[in-house]
């Protein structure tokens, strides 16, 4: 769940010089002038500079117009990409082996790749999920983060967890996870994972026709009736989700049904045990 090497030396090829430059431009640590001074200062003097870039993304567009660094077009076009970061909190649900699950404060599911390391290498599954403050960046047709993560220190009840575990696969299901911030590549994956939607209206009701003829009787065994009765209210309620619009009344009047015959199946195997 990270870039290939390539990818990588190329996403800190083109982000460590643009922050030596808003640092050049801010005037935020006049004392770190040079790109290889830059690369020696700490963590929290980067976060600051970092700070500095996203308060003032026009520098962007200076960065790209100057070129310092004598950037290809193509890189250029790596950094221009980087106006539009979503900076805010997000939860990390899982990891997946191809990437890490973000959940945005506003519900919506992001697919986000690690740097030079993956995110479980960072961050330990068991401490999931976490609430922490990032920006995510375009890079190319994948999501990432710019490489400043701030977690908060704080946990979370079983209830909180199972909130974004049913965020996570409702966006699953509904093939809603953002894969990239590339517009072009958001459309193309989704078209990519949607599929038909399968129709079982047709094979549900030969099923319920051919069980309608199940009965029990004289000289079989008691769970028999029971159970024909249990496999004919399932089909019942397979039929009622297939319906476009579902009738929730329905659907509990079925479960209903489904459970008094479940508890008469036991209530026969009760008797047969003794």
């Amino acid at each position: 769940m990270k870039l290939s090497e390539e990818n990588a030396g190329l996403f800190f090829k083109l982000m460590l010089p643009l922050l030596a430059y808003v640092n050049r431009k801010l005037e935020l640590l006049p004392e770190v002038s040079t790109l290889e001074d830059f690369e020696k200062i700490s963590f929290g003097d980067k976060a600051v500079i970092r700070d500095g870039l996203y308060e003032n993304i026009h520098l962007i567009d200076s960065f790209i117009d100057e070129n310092p660094e004598d950037f290809s077009m193509k890189e250029l076009a790596v950094v221009s990409s980087w106006k539009n970061f979503i900076k805010g909190d997000f939860y990390i649900e899982r990891f997946l082996k191809k990437y890490a699950v973000f959940i945005s404060d506003d519900g919506k599911v992001y697919a986000v790749l690690g740097l030079r390391n993956s995110l479980d290498e960072m961050i330990p599954a068991y401490a999931l999920p976490i609430r922490m403050q990032t920006v995510l960046l375009r890079f190319q047709d994948e999501i990432v983060y710019d490489g400043f993560i701030a977690p908060y220190q704080i946990t979370f009840g079983s209830g909180y967890r199972e909130d974004l575990k049913r965020i996570y696969l409702k966006a699953k299901k509904q093939d809603k996870i953002i894969f990239s911030l590339n517009p072009d590549a958001v459309g193309a994956q989704t078209k990519k994972l949607s599929k038909p939607v399968k129709n079982w209206k047709p094979e549900i009701k030969e099923l319920v026709e051919k069980a309608s003829t199940l009965r029990g009787g004289s000289g079989q065994s008691e769970i028999l009736s029971p159970t024909f009765s249990l496999v004919k209210a399932s089909l019942e309620l397979a039929d009622l989700a297939t319906e476009k619009k579902i009738e929730h009344k329905e659907i509990y009047k079925c479960f209903e049904k489904i459970e008094r015959h479940f508890n008469n199946i036991q209530k026969e195997l009760y008797y047969l045990d003794d």
